[in-house]
């Protein structure tokens, strides 16, 4: 994902995850795309990298699941990490209300958003 917002807006971007599998595609892919002088990626543990980084514009929190602790802890510790009107792309899922596979329900998640003190700009299902 951002390989490609760097492409679309010609943003800079900064990925971290813990495989280093993960950062080597990102950097090939960015290589692809031509977007290598916008990309900086790195071998990072996010539970480390929450506590330091700080003032980005858009954080995005990729399908990495309860990594950072529960759902709500995970916005509290992210929303640390941008700027005062940054923005956070999750893209995560959500459990259905009827079979709780362990996934927070959409209700839930609202809910984790409005007690964090942030507000959903737009959903996508």
């Amino acid at each position: 994902m951002s390989v490609r917002l760097a492409k679309a807006l010609g943003c800079r971007v900064k990925g971290m995850d813990i495989l280093p599998e993960f950062i080597e595609y990102a950097g090939i892919k960015a290589i692809e795309y031509s977007v290598d002088t916008l990309c900086t990626f790195e071998v990072s543990d996010i539970n480390k990298a929450v506590l330091i980084e700080k003032g980005y514009d858009v954080v995005i929190f990729g399908a990495v699941g309860d990594v950072l602790g529960t759902s709500e802890e995970a916005l509290r510790k992210l929303k640390g990490t941008v700027k005062a009107g940054g923005y956070i792309l999750i893209d995560g899922t959500y459990g259905d209300t009827l079979c709780n596979d362990g996934y927070a329900t959409r209700e839930q998640w609202l809910s984790f958003i409005s007690n964090a003190g942030m507000l959903l700009l737009k959903k996508s299902l």
